[in-house]
């Protein structure tokens, strides 16, 4: 057998080395100098809390540091001002917004989108070049039908396709403009509110979204109830876009009925198609005379004058009214046959309203009211035709109308119309806002406003 292990014990040397033992040899312990009693600084400073209260204010200097970065970069530093923008529609399943999208889709939309051109300002008056917009094939809607014909029958109707609209970008405080309004307020505008017909006041779902039955039969409901209690009934009923939009007309081509929730920036809380668009302002004539509205909403369009129905123009699949028959008086009685039915749209593509007298320096609260239930295209058409002065005679109603206008049109809002085939006129058209003829429209919210 081998010999046990011996246990080895360490040198004392390696504990304490020579010179921590006073003269290196063994005995008489000295302390070592961290081991003597402190200064009274050192106690002073040890009770104060020294090296906490170090590194608490480093802390809090490089938070302060981090904090000036922070406010300088967010409120010193200016963001960089607006610049106006335009794009080309991308159709319902774009990348870009779309504010314009028609049935057939470009050949080449990627050639047809023009990098915008530099403004240019010469002497006093400034001018400003804007890029053209890339034509737009529009050949399918010639057919006889202009304003919306093709767009569905019966049992529902054609899809939408991408499209070769333009608008003003959204976001960073700039106008977005659209077929639907704009989105800032201004003088001389209708006001539009845009409704879900497929939930109620809160949000909750009424129905099934493809119960195209059920749509179409709020819709007339949302008429009916609209034409005896104005817009306070829609707003306790349906449930409404936050965004709002200013138009000073309304004159919309064929377009996917997604259009208009694009526009009103709410494509996540309101689905198309099931909606209603109210618009409301103030007008004027600007002289005394007698007028009507004409035009066609597909799917339906209702124009109110100071609380009285003065036009109805609703999408009659080729003068049928089955499904959605309305009040005889809103429109001339000569406007129905003995069967019922209003007259086939034919080449024309419009209806036309009752005649009423308005008068130069009287203010008029109008409402127009346009939905669409059944999907596929939606179209709408607001023109306004007056009255022969010592002429009993019908005007021409195959002549282009004057679209009815409380402004101007800008070059952007006419450049989404271009292409399209429809009997109006911008050239000789007059301006019914209050602001234009020299009135002030009423405060919202005042007594007369809500008369």
């Amino acid at each position: 057998m081998s010999a046990p292990a011996v246990e080895t014990v360490p040198d004392a040397q390696q504990f304490f080395p020579a010179g921590s033992v006073a003269g290196g040899a063994a005995g008489s312990f000295v302390a070592p100098e961290d081991l003597k009693p402190p200064s009274p600084f050192q106690r002073f400073w040890r009770r104060f809390g020294g090296e906490g209260f170090i590194i608490s204010a480093g802390l809090h200097a490089v938070l302060l540091i981090l904090a000036l970065i922070w406010i300088v970069q967010r409120f010193v530093i200016a963001p960089e001002p607006d610049k106006f923008t335009t794009g080309a529609g991308g159709g319902n399943n774009g990348a870009t917004v779309s504010m314009n999208e028609h049935r057939i889709k470009p050949k080449h939309a990627r050639s047809q989108v023009r990098s915008p051109n530099k403004l240019l300002v010469k002497g006093a008056a400034t001018s400003v070049s804007l890029p053209e917009m890339p034509s737009m094939n529009m050949a399918a809607l010639a057919d006889g039908n202009p304003l919306g014909a093709a767009s569905k029958g019966l049992g529902g109707g054609a899809g939408g396709g991408e499209g070769g609209g333009i608008g003003v970008g959204r976001g960073g405080g700039r106008n977005m403009v659209s077929l639907f309004g704009v989105t800032r307020a201004g003088a001389n505008q209708l006001t539009g509110t845009l409704y879900d017909l497929k939930k109620n006041r809160s949000g909750k779902v009424l129905y099934a979204f493809n119960n195209q039955g059920l749509r179409i039969a709020e819709m007339r409901a949302a008429y009916a109830g609209f034409a005896k209690r104005g817009k306070a009934f829609l707003d306790e009923k349906y449930f409404a876009a936050k965004q709002r939009l200013y138009a000073s007309h309304l004159l919309i081509p064929p377009v996917a009925a997604g259009n208009a929730t694009k526009a009103f920036e709410c494509e996540k809380e309101i689905q198309a198609p099931g909606w209603l668009a109210h618009y409301e302002g103030w007008i004027t004539p600007p002289e005394t005379g007698t007028f009507r509205f004409a035009g066609l909403g597909d799917d339906a369009l209702l124009v109110r004058v100071d609380g009285k129905v003065r036009f109805w123009g609703p999408w009659t699949q080729g003068g049928m009214q089955t499904w959605f028959k309305m009040e005889r008086d809103w429109v001339p009685k000569v406007a129905y046959a003995a069967n019922g039915r209003l007259p086939a749209l034919g080449g024309v593509g419009r209806y036309c309203g009752s005649w009423f007298e308005m008068r130069k320096g009287t203010r008029y609260h109008v409402e127009i009211v346009i939905a669409e239930a059944y999907g596929g295209l939606f179209s709408a058409s607001v023109l306004i035709q007056e009255k022969a002065k010592n002429s009993a005679a019908e005007p021409d109603m195959a002549a282009p109308l004057p679209v009815f206008r409380l402004a101007p049109l800008t070059p952007e809002e006419l450049a989404l119309k271009r292409g399209a085939t429809l009997r109006w006129s911008n050239d000789n058209a007059r301006n019914f806002g209050c602001e234009a003829n020299g009135l002030k429209s009423p405060r919202p919210g005042s007594a007369f406003m809500n008369r």
